[in-house]
């Protein structure tokens, strides 16, 4: 079956939940939903894997001790890599 699915920018922007949002929670229920009545049949239910990959190797990131230049020495490194 196909998908499409679109993400725009603000999906980057986190959400956190009101305190209000976070009690009226508390008190909902969650309603549980069987396949009988989404008519659906347990053979059309699951998952496929496609493949496995191991994550590429990166190299390890620089820890830069501030003695009173690590901004200018963060600014260079963000320069040197066409950041800023």
């Amino acid at each position: 079956t196909p998908v499409l699915i679109t993400v725009t920018a603000g999906i980057a922007e986190p959400r956190y939940a009101s305190l209000k949002g976070i009690m009226a929670a508390r008190s909902k229920e969650i309603k549980q939903v069987g396949l009988g009545e989404l008519g659906i049949e347990r053979g059309e239910v699951g998952e496929t894997i496609e493949g496995l990959a191991d994550a590429e190797a990166r190299k390890a990131g620089a820890i830069i001790q501030d003695d009173g230049t690590a901004v200018d020495r963060i600014l260079q490194v963000l320069a040197e890599a066409k950041v800023v």
